[in-house]
């Protein structure tokens, strides 16, 4: 399989690329599905039981939007790196909330923030997950 491959939308298994959102913003959700139509991708409007989405998904990504409330994403965040999920996170912070838990994301994006930015940083961590897990079945 080549890696170009693994981002395609018409493979016959469906987008090999699965990002998992925590957000409650409609705007948000609407840019998002229009800006990774490629990908396979899921919404979560709350942070009850973070980890049954995950389980049930397996995302190679996960964003989570801080406008859902400062307490119930940073909840949300812990219980994701408690599950071994960190190099994988991803957080929307509203301007307002420059400090708050970024040290358990991997990456950042403080609104307003360009999609495709946020699309091509998306595909940088699926591609470097999937070369890894290649690597991993080779050896």
């Amino acid at each position: 399989m080549k890696v170009l491959d693994w981002f395609r939308s018409d493979r016959p298994d469906g987008p090999i690329v699965k990002v998992l959102v925590f957000t409650d913003d409609k705007n948000l959700i609407a840019i998002l599905k229009r800006q990774m139509s490629a990908f396979s991708v899921a919404f979560a409007t709350n942070g009850f039981n973070p980890g049954s989405y995950v389980e049930n998904f397996h995302p190679d990504c996960i964003i989570v939007d801080f406008s859902l409330g400062c307490a119930v994403a940073n909840r949300i965040c812990i219980n994701l790196c408690n599950s071994g999920l960190r190099a994988n996170l991803i957080a929307l912070l509203p301007c307002d909330l420059e400090n708050a838990m970024t040290y358990v994301a991997s990456k950042t994006f403080k609104k307003p923030f360009y999609a495709f930015l946020l699309v091509r940083y998306v595909r940088r961590l699926a591609k470097r997950k999937r070369l890894v897990q290649h690597e991993r079945r080779a050896a």
